[in-house]
């Protein structure tokens, strides 16, 4: 999804487009899947796994709303999006960094881009997280 906003919306994509986009989802599948924290975290009875489960579902959760968020039953997306990270608070506190990252598509989805709107975002995601831990 994140390799998809690189080409224009308008225009049908042609095969190099596609295969880019393919291609960049298996490196970034490969690189998570050979990396030695996801392993030993995999291997550990511990809840390292389930967390950065959610955290990935959470996150594509994000991407799945900013691509439908013009659409009359977006909301269904960021009730999902709280069930989820209500759910993987009480897994691991790991997925309270998801937070700024919806604070800041959906920033630069609703507005112009500025100086000041970024810092007050960041300061509005941490403040967030701040309230919920």
């Amino acid at each position: 999804m994140l390799a998809g906003k690189l080409f224009p919306k308008d225009k049908p994509l042609n095969s190099f487009q596609q295969w880019s986009i393919l291609g960049s989802g298996l490196v970034g599948a490969l690189a998570y899947t050979f990396s030695d924290s996801f392993w030993f975290s995999a291997v550990e009875g511990e809840v390292y796994a389930m967390s950065s489960f959610f955290t990935a579902i959470v996150f594509w959760a994000i991407l799945r709303w900013e691509r439908d968020a013009e659409q009359p039953q977006h909301w269904k997306w960021l009730l999902l999006i709280a069930y989820l990270m209500g759910l993987s608070i009480g897994v691991h506190l790991l997925n309270l960094l998801v937070i700024p990252a919806i604070c800041f598509i959906f920033y630069f989805h609703k507005y112009k881009s500025t100086t000041l709107g970024i810092f007050l975002t960041a300061l509005l995601s941490l403040l967030i997280m701040i309230v919920v831990m």
